[in-house]
């Protein structure tokens, strides 16, 4: 397999990274977590806007799915002990420019997604890593999952999205994956209690579904089906910012780990799931140390390995995407303050 690597440009510790539709064409985003710019590129990686200059801050790009030239981010999230200030805003490309307006404000807010459910119903779901912070590395305070029904016209500045709590005493909730289920869209949620689902009601008005399906402390997580089986792995980057990365199969009513990669990973951090070289696999990247870009593959003698993908660039977060019969990976490699795509030939 061959890899090619275009690097899109440098933003000092860009963190989040999506692709979003605006004139009829894709475009590739990437956005900083310091106090620094949410930029627009073409797919051919041409840089073709600035969004904004500050205040940055953001952990979450969200396409506004079937709305294009708009896009959801969050901003003011400079760290888990610097959030409280934290805001969703949507951005919108106008003729004159982009209009930033806020959304919601939602103190110590990490992820958040747009979720559809089986009536067609979308909900904006909405992860706070802690819910107070005092002092730095004050973990004491723990974190929510939070749902609001989210108008098909999309939400208007000022506009109340009216959240409830779906869960509390989620400490250091920081993992989340959007995951198609059997029955539509689901959330993949971790913290230090382990891993959910949170599954949109079948109707409005219903209840959400609330499903742990590991108790491991985990920092980040996906269900993806590496080997072929026809049933779905859970890969775990465990635990907070942790250094182990490992494989576990649904045995017995529960997930059992079935693999653990020999070497210790500091900070690890990105993780999708998509394909390489056509080949099922889940993307990884850690922040200390060697700071790789692998993906996780089936391997009939092992079990799973990790493929090295890219050395020394300290992925934060990645998107699998493919174009053009070519799977590819936009990454914000944030330790060395790069915006890149990789190519899989």
């Amino acid at each position: 397999m061959r890899i090619e690597k275009r690097r899109l440009g440098s933003l000092e510790k860009c963190y989040a990274v999506s692709l979003f539709r605006d004139g009829g064409r894709d475009h590739l985003l990437a956005a900083s977590e310091k106090v620094n710019q949410c930029r627009v590129y073409g797919m051919d990686g041409t840089l073709e806007s600035v969004v904004w200059d500050e205040p940055g801050g953001t952990m979450s790009l969200v396409p506004a799915r079937d709305r294009e030239g708009q896009f959801l981010a969050s901003q003011r999230f400079y760290s888990p002990d610097d959030s409280k200030e934290a805001i969703i805003v949507s951005a919108v490309h106008e003729e004159d420019g982009w209009r930033v307006r806020t959304l919601a404000e939602l103190p110590h807010a990490h992820r958040f997604d747009i979720l559809e459910g089986r009536d067609k119903t979308r909900y904006l779901i909405a992860c706070t890593v802690k819910s107070a912070s005092e002092y730095d590395g004050d973990w004491r305070f723990p974190g929510k999952v939070y749902a609001a029904e989210f108008p098909a016209d999309g939400a208007k500045e000022g506009e109340n999205l009216d959240f409830a709590v779906l869960k509390e005493d989620m400490y250091r909730n920081h993992g989340y994956c959007r995951h198609r289920g059997r029955d539509g869209e689901e959330a993949l949620v971790c913290s230090d209690e382990g891993v959910f689902l949170f599954i949109p009601p079948a109707k409005r008005g219903g209840e959400w579904t609330v499903r742990q399906i590991a108790d491991m402390p985990v920092s980040d997580a996906v269900l993806w089906d590496l080997d072929g089986d026809g049933e779905e792995e859970l890969l775990i980057l465990a635990p907070f910012h942790g250094d182990t990365l490992a494989v576990c199969k649904w045995r017995d009513g529960k997930y059992e780990k079935v693999y653990e990669h020999p070497e210790k990973l500091g900070f690890l951090h990105a993780i999708c799931p998509g394909y390489i070289g056509g080949t099922p696999c889940v993307y990884v990247g850690h922040r200390e140390e060697k700071r790789d870009l692998g993906a996780v593959v089936a391997d009939r003698e092992t079990g799973y390995r990790l493929l090295v993908i890219d050395r020394d660039c300290g992925p934060a977060n990645c998107v699998y995407y493919r174009e053009d019969g070519v799977d590819k990976l936009l990454a914000a490699n944030r330790e060395t303050d790069e915006i890149a795509v990789y190519e899989f030939y």
